[in-house]
């Protein structure tokens, strides 16, 4: 995926503006530098220009509608029409572009592991086609976002949101009231227009931006613009919770009868039982699913002469496997803790594809064993 095997995703997008704890995840970051620090990723067809971008998409596409210039006011249309609705000065949005770009696919798995996201993150790239004079209105996304811009120049404004915190729903300030789940937890009426105190940032090809969750934007291009936003909506102590006391209850009959009347004290007495007893581990398993593995005790493991040599507690056998594969094998071998198959593919995105197998053929031959929360 990379030119550079030791260079993250994250060192590439961000190369001359640190982004680390204090940043990640509520704080603005924004890296200027040249296009051609990302690699292949700067230099995919799919991406170079809005008709190859058309030709590549086999989805509708998102038509942001006049006068609302925002996402909660917009159509769809096939990929064929979309482009007339650009020449009329309409935005195009490319939702989940990673289904019809294998590169951009990885960076969306990569920068996932990178930002150590649970595998139950909602993780996508979308592509923003804004034609000259058009932009977003001032909203906020309950998901955090890394903008590269690729083609154009457009300006945000940015501003942090004092009128709430950790948001688990989006916000245009022009689409009326908020949502039912936002009206739980919010104190006093958002506002109509942008904070006066907003930052003021020119993204031009090669800028990368970072916005948090919450914070309030708007943009506005200056020229016909093409921007990949890479988009992660993270899962929040509500949903693991949520999650590990559901697979608990389900567990129990009486749990599963159909809601009518008035529910039992009993459950209601068995439910401050299940939470009084739910676990970290619970949680964690509910957030990220994702197995782990480690080599057995008795487990010997060499890729030699260019093959890999395995035994387990007896006579060593030749494993079958394409000579792609053999370097993974030699790094899990040097592996003193427990992994998962996430952990591989960060090491090695290039045979991400073959991770899964590999694992799979290991477990069979007794090499590695599936393990709890290391």
């Amino acid at each position: 995926m990379r030119d550079d095997p030791d260079s993250s995703c994250l060192s590439r997008l961000f190369a001359a503006a640190p982004f680390g704890p204090a940043p990640w995840p509520e704080q603005t970051v924004v890296c200027h530098g040249p296009l051609s620090r990302l690699g292949a990723l700067a230099s995919l067809p799919e991406l170079a220009h809005l008709g190859s971008l058309l030709a590549a998409y086999e989805a509708p596409v998102r038509v942001a509608l006049p006068g609302k210039r925002d996402e909660h006011s917009s159509m769809h249309v096939e990929p064929a029409a979309a482009e007339a609705k650009y020449r009329e000065g309409l935005a195009l949005i490319f939702d989940r572009v990673e289904r019809f770009i294998p590169l951009v696919a990885q960076w969306v798995e990569q920068l996932r592991l990178e930002l150590s996201l649970p595998a139950r993150c909602e993780a996508r790239s979308i592509v923003y086609a804004t034609p000259s004079g058009g932009g977003n209105s001032p909203h906020f996304d309950a998901n955090v976002n890394v903008v590269v811009q690729l083609k154009g120049t457009k300006r945000w404004r940015l501003a942090m949101n004092h009128h709430v915190r950790r948001p688990t729903d989006r916000f245009a300030m022009n689409q009326g009231a908020p949502s039912e789940e936002l009206e739980v937890y919010v104190e006093a009426p958002f506002p109509t227009r942008m904070p006066e105190h907003a930052a003021v940032v020119d993204l031009v090809p090669g800028s990368v931006l970072f916005v948090p969750r919450g914070y309030w934007h708007e943009t506005e291009a200056s020229e016909d613009t093409l921007a990949l936003n890479f988009t992660f909506s993270q899962p929040t102590w509500v949903d693991g919770v949520l999650l590990a006391l559901r697979t608990r209850l389900l567990q129990h009959e009486a749990w599963r009868e159909v809601a009518s009347g008035t529910i039992p004290e009993a459950l209601l007495a068995q439910l401050q039982d299940e939470v009084m007893e739910l676990s970290e581990g619970e949680v964690f398993t509910a957030l990220d699913g994702r197995p782990w593995f480690e080599l057995a005790e008795d487990a010997f493991l060499q890729v030699e002469g260019g093959a890999a040599v395995v035994s387990v507690g007896g006579d060593a056998l030749v494993l079958d496997v394409e000579e792609r594969m053999l370097p993974v094998l030699e790094w899990l071998a040097g592996q003193p803790r427990p992994f998962s198959l996430e952990d591989v593919t960060l090491h090695f995105p290039e045979v991400a594809s073959g991770v899964s197998g590999l694992v799979k053929l290991l477990v069979a031959k007794g090499v590695v064993h599936a393990v709890g929360k290391p």
